[in-house]
């Protein structure tokens, strides 16, 4: 494949790296919307890197400006290389933003999100509005995995990594689930609202939680089997963006929606606590641990700035830069080793 630099699009949308600590990189994928209008200048978008954690760090754009980055990935062989879900394809780039290949062609778009499979490093799963496609040689060659899928808008996969070849896609008609690595699915939460996100929780690999439309919360104990609403959290005309566990607390989850704000909660669910008083506004739309920083927590709000409170939201949230954003996803990865790519 040819490196192509990428056109501008009518939003800038940004990649930023956030060096937070010598364990992770939290990756910020989204854009700078605040004040935009058709036809001006745009500023340079895609891969930023950020050497300062604090407000005022400055940033680094590396790379190719890029139209739409949703969320990315690294693959366990090799955290020095990262995959991005992107408008236009799914994305190989080093870490340090410098290379940048588009793995697909012009048939694959509009990707939503993406999986690596922990048991199958070079296994790369690829959820898109036309269904889902997989790559077994790190993105070499791609195939088509949606048999099963009823209606092909997927806008969630995750990989069980406690399970080789299980996985687990959201999409417009509620969860499917793959035991064959997305060669055929099954539906088994049948719904008519999005399900935005899936996360497993890092503590207990058969507990895993769904945000959707309209249908709040949904919790797994067996392993993806059977889900169950919980009743403790606004449902009907509230779509939540994400789910997040906390590394430190198997009990504490966070969950971020447009309009409602950061909901917390310390028992696993049972109950939920609006922890957003303090932010500027309840249009957030993402919210994650920080698995360096006990009870440090990272939310998105719209066209303000990323927050972060170092009390899971109980304390004072502070500005942590990107002003006048918009984010897709906020990623925490392992970072590379030094001297790495």
């Amino acid at each position: 494949m040819l490196q192509v630099e990428f056109m501008r699009p009518f939003s800038i949308l940004l990649l930023l790296a956030v060096h937070v600590s010598a364990e992770h990189t939290l990756y910020v994928c989204g854009s700078i919307s605040r004040g935009f209008v058709v036809g001006r200048r745009l500023e340079p978008s895609g891969l930023y890197i950020r050497r300062d954690p604090g407000p005022a760090g400055g940033f680094r754009h590396a790379g190719f400006t890029h139209p739409s980055i949703m969320t990315v990935g690294a693959s366990p062989a090799d955290p020095g290389v990262l995959y991005a879900a992107a408008g236009n394809g799914i994305i190989r780039m080093t870490a340090s933003g410098e290379q940048w290949r588009i793995l697909t062609d012009w048939r694959h778009t509009e990707f939503q999100d993406l999986a690596v499979a922990p048991h199958a490093p070079h296994a790369i799963y690829a959820a898109a509005t036309d269904g889902v496609i997989a790559s077994h040689d790190g993105g070499a060659t791609w195939m088509e995995a949606s048999n099963g899928l009823r209606r092909r808008f997927i806008g969630t996969v995750a990989v069980d990594r406690s399970s080789p070849g299980t996985l687990f896609a959201g999409g417009e008609d509620g969860i499917y689930r793959s035991t064959d690595s997305a060669r055929s699915w099954s539906p088994i939460v049948s719904s008519a609202r999005m399900v935005n996100d899936l996360a497993q929780s890092p503590h207990d690999p058969s507990v895993w939680m769904a945000a959707t439309q309209d249908h709040g919360i949904l919790l797994s104990r067996d392993s993806g089997r059977t889900w169950t609403a919980l009743a403790a959290i606004p449902q009907l005309g509230v779509t939540w963006n994400n789910i997040d566990f906390s590394p430190q607390s198997a009990s504490t989850v966070a969950a971020a929606a447009f309009g409602k704000g950061v909901w917390l909660s310390e028992d696993l669910g049972a109950s939920w606590q609006d922890r957003s008083a303090r932010l500027p506004t309840r249009q957030v739309w993402r919210a994650r641990f920080d698995p360096d920083s006990r009870d440090s927590l990272y939310v998105s709000v719209h066209e303000e700035a990323l927050f972060v409170s170092t009390g899971n939201g109980r304390s004072e949230w502070r500005r942590a830069g990107l002003e006048g954003s918009l984010a897709n996803d906020l990623v925490f990865l392992p970072a590379p080793a030094k001297g790495g790519r």
